[in-house]
Parts: C-alpha cells; sequence; structure tokens
C-alpha cells in the first residue's frame, strides 16, 4: 500500500507544472478598463526594472472589491499587494489581514516620511503603526457654475466665505416655479459631500481622539448637523433624495441644475463641455476643514515573498504618486499641474485645501458604523423626519453600544 501511495505521488509531482521564472506578485485593485489601462504602462516599467527579480500582474476587480479579496483571504489565496481605502484599515489591521510595515517604512532611506501630509499618514496607521501608506490624497474643493451666478448676480466664491455668507448664496442661486417647483438649486447635499466636512469646521468630531467613544452628541457636532439641515429641510436649497438617486449627484452638476457642487480634487467637474466651472476652497466655518478621500496600497501577510512584495509595494506606490492626484507627499503636489495639466485653473484651491484636508480615522467595526451613520443619523434628519438633536442623541447611544461590543 505505502508504495502504491509513494508511486501515486511521484506521478502526481510529475504531472505538476514546474515553477519557473521569478516569482508572480498580484497587485489587486478596483480599477475599470480605463484605469487599469493607464496603470498597465507603470507595471510594464516596474517588471522592466526588476526583471528576473519579481513580476507584477496586475487584477483588476471593478466591482464588490473587497468582498472578493476577502474571498481571496478566505482560501488563502489573497493578493500580494491590494488597494484599501482609508476607513478600512483599522478593521483589517485588528484582524491580521494586512501587514505592519512600520519598521520596514521607518528604516527604508527611500521614504521621506515628513515629505508627506500628516492627515494622510494619520488614515494608514493603527495602534499607532504604519500599515501603508496612502497612494492618493483627494480633497473636497467647491466647483460652481459660473453662468448661474452671474445670472443671479451673485459673487464668486472665495476663500474667505463663511458659513453665512454660503447660506445666502445658495438662497439666490436657488430658483423655483411660481408653484414652488424647484428648477434650479443653489447646492446639493445629500449624503454627499461628507457630513464630516461641516463636523470638522465647527470644531466638532464623530470620534474622540482615543478613537474609544463617539462623539455624535458633542454641542459642535449638533450644531453643524443643524446647519446641514437648515440647508436641506429649511431653505430648501438642495434636491430632495429621490432626485439625486435617479439622476446622480455629478450630473445634476454638470446638467447646469446645480450652482455649487462639493466634489473631490481630481474630479472632472471643472471641465464639462459648455460649462463655465469655477474652482474655489470650500467655506469654513470656526476653523478650517475639509474631508479628503485616501486609499492606500497594503501588503498582504500571506504573500509567500514578504521581502520582494516590500519591494514591489514601495516601487507601486511611487508609480501611483506620478499618476494619481493629488499626490499625498508635499514635493509632488507642487507638480499638480505637470502631472495633470488640466488642473492647472483648480491648482491653487486645490494645494490651499490639502493644508487643512482630513481622513477618516475608521474603527474596526466600520461597515456597522457606516450604516448607523447613513440609517439612524442622515436619511432621517436630511428627509426632514427627525430633528438634527434627536437623530445625534439615538446615533451616540447606538455607536456607543457598538463600540463597547468591539473586543
Amino acid at each position: 500500500m505505502k508504495r502504491l501511495l509513494l508511486a501515486a505521488l511521484v506521478v502526481l509531482s510529475a504531472c505538476r507544472p514546474a515553477e519557473t521564472g521569478p516569482p508572480v506578485l498580484k497587485l489587486a485593485t478596483w480599477f475599470g478598463s480605463s484605469e487599469a489601462k493607464e496603470m498597465a504602462p507603470i507595471v510594464a516599467a516596474i517588471n522592466q526594472r526588476h526583471a528576473g527579480e519579481f513580476v507584477v500582474e496586475l487584477v483588476a476587480i471593478p466591482g464588490e472589491y473587497l468582498t472578493k479579496v476577502d474571498t481571496m483571504m478566505a482560501g488563502k489565496m489573497a493578493p500580494d499587494l491590494f488597494l484599501l481605502s482609508q476607513e478600512y484599515v483599522a478593521s483589517y489591521a485588528a484582524i491580521g489581514a494586512i501587514t505592519d510595515l512600520d519598521d520596514r517604512i521607518r528604516r527604508d532611506p527611500a521614504i521621506d516620511l515628513p515629505d508627506y501630509y500628516p492627515a494622510a499618514l494619520e488614515t494608514a496607521r493603527y495602534n499607532g503603526r504604519l500599515y501603508g501608506l496612502p497612494f492618493v490624497m483627494m480633497p473636497v474643493v467647491l466647483y460652481y457654475n459660473q453662468a448661474l451666478f452671474d445670472q443671479a448676480q451673485v459673487a464668486y466664491p472665495t476663500r474667505d466665505w463663511g458659513w453665512a455668507t454660503f447660506r445666502e448664496a445658495a438662497r439666490k442661486l436657488t430658483r423655483r416655479e411660481p408653484d414652488g417647483t424647484a428648477i434650479q438649486w443653489g447646492f446639493l447635499q445629500h449624503t454627499w459631500p461628507p457630513y464630516l466636512i461641516w463636523v470638522w469646521q465647527n470644531g466638532g468630531d464623530a470620534l474622540s481622539a482615543d478613537g474609544k467613544r463617539p462623539t455624535i452628541d458633542d454641542p459642535a457636532t449638533v450644531e453643524a448637523l443643524r446647519f446641514m439641515r437648515a440647508l436641506v429641510v429649511e431653505d430648501r436649497v438642495s434636491p430632495g433624495a429621490g432626485t439625486v438617486m435617479q439622476n446622480g449627484a455629478n450630473e445634476l452638476f454638470k446638467s447646469g441644475r446645480i450652482a455649487m457642487f462639493m466634489g473631490g480634487a481630481s474630479d472632472d467637474l471643472d471641465r464639462v463641455p459648455g460649462l463655465r466651472v469655477g474652482v474655489a476652497e470650500v467655506p469654513h466655518g470656526t476653523q478650517r476643514a475639509t474631508f479628503s478621500w485616501m486609499a492606500h496600497l497594503v501588503v498582504s501577510p500571506q504573500t509567500k515573498h514578504p521581502d520582494l512584495a516590500y519591494t514591489a509595494w514601495r516601487e507601486v506606490l511611487e508609480g501611483f504618486h506620478g499618476w494619481k492626484i493629488v499626490p499625498p507627499r508635499r514635493s509632488l503636489a507642487k507638480r499638480l499641474k505637470d502631472i495633470e495639466p488640466r488642473k492647472a485653473g483648480a491648482e491653487q484651491a486645490i494645494l490651499a485645501s490639502m493644508e487643512y484636508a482630513r481622513g477618516i480615522r475608521g474603527v474596526v467595526e466600520q461597515t456597522d458604523w457606516d450604516a448607523f451613520m447613513l440609517d439612524r443619523l442622515l436619511l432621517p434628519m436630511l428627509g426632514g423626519q427627525i430633528t438634527a438633536d434627536e437623530a445625534a442623541k439615538r446615533t451616540q447611544a447606538k455607536l456607543e453600544r457598538l463600540l463597547e461590543a468591539t473586543p
């Protein structure tokens, strides 16, 4: 019996393809076909520089990205490198699904940490340790339709605009038929832009500095939520949820029906055919703040080649920083119009926003956190079914229980 088993193993071994050539390191991204095509030359250049050492293979997962990455992890087939949005760093780090790179990064002479914007580094940390580095930092800025401003005889936004000036402009830029039906809105506030913009501008936050307690019921946070609700429910300067869902937020602006829209720095809203669009910093409250979408390049602990994976990680990160805007490093952000010439007119507003842009400090149970914020706070509050104070109170209680149950 033993001889038969040994013979079978020999046959199976002979049938298995021999592993030849350099190790293949899989890089998973959420890119669609156009971005994957843009990324291909970057990967090709890396592979050429490291010919015979390793090969980076781009894996595009444009739909259900995290679900598919999680499935690959569960099957012990995780990609060696993958992209991870800022809010999920904590949850993935907590269960050991991404590699702690802190020591490697700090020993690496090729990485200049002081060159990174501090807010960008903060979103890559969990328990004070770096689990990756951001490949992009995209602050939210204010896009505005100059023709609609001219028609309403409203001065264009400047960086001096505070909440009161912004609110008054939004009212003047909203137009209605005699029966009250809106045909143009001054602003768009739905689940986008992020509520944290207003909260941070008012000195509030959603989470305590130590990450252990929700702060939705903090007076500064509640006051900011009241302002958001007033824009939508009282002033009616924003389209309702149904209109936004049916038409799309970006498309409402592109069609000329929204006068002001907060969008990401890399959005194409300033080059819509037929529209004259200006770009300014978002209006400020008691302090300047804006949201920045950031995403990180991370390494899987399942990689069979951790040293090569780190080298590839650093190379891919550098490639991203010369492609995606805005790079999270000051020395490269200054080259914004060289990387993306079409953003030359918006450069001043974008670079100014980078200095006070902030990202999300995620929690371990981020998916549940997001669901509670949407269902308990934002949708009922902006839909007029509940006051900001009531929404904050019940959301605070729910989030407290969530964090208490988190190990």
